[in-house]
């Protein structure tokens, strides 16, 4: 006994997300020169893939300018701290950690 099977094609459609400020495409070249704020001090616009094994955030800072920060998507941020942070810090840390890493993707333009 045989069986055939029917070979179909589907169209999925992807969103791609950049980072445009007036006319013009941020670049990754562009986006390693921003400064670095604390994430509580970012508001976030998603994440972006700048240096190999860390995470980053890009956003507007308290003055509206654009900005970095870093975050730690599993938690780990046993570094960070030089002394034990009272438990409701560590929560709202803990928490905007976690809305960094559900951000969207945003896809810088350039070369590395």
């Amino acid at each position: 006994m045989s069986t055939t099977t029917t070979a179909t094609i589907e169209t999925l459609t992807a969103e791609v997300r950049t980072l445009v400020v007036g006319s013009r495409q941020i670049t990754l070249s562009v986006a390693k020169q921003l400064d670095f704020v604390d994430l509580s001090r970012l508001r976030v616009f998603g994440r972006v893939r700048i240096f190999k094994g860390a995470h980053y955030v890009v956003g507007a800072d308290r003055n509206g300018q654009l900005a970095l920060a870093q975050y730690w998507p599993l938690g780990n941020y046993s570094g960070r701290y030089d002394v034990r942070p009272n438990p409701d810090a560590l929560r709202a840390w803990d928490a905007l950690n976690k809305a960094a890493a559900a951000s969207p993707l945003i896809v810088l333009a350039g070369l590395k």
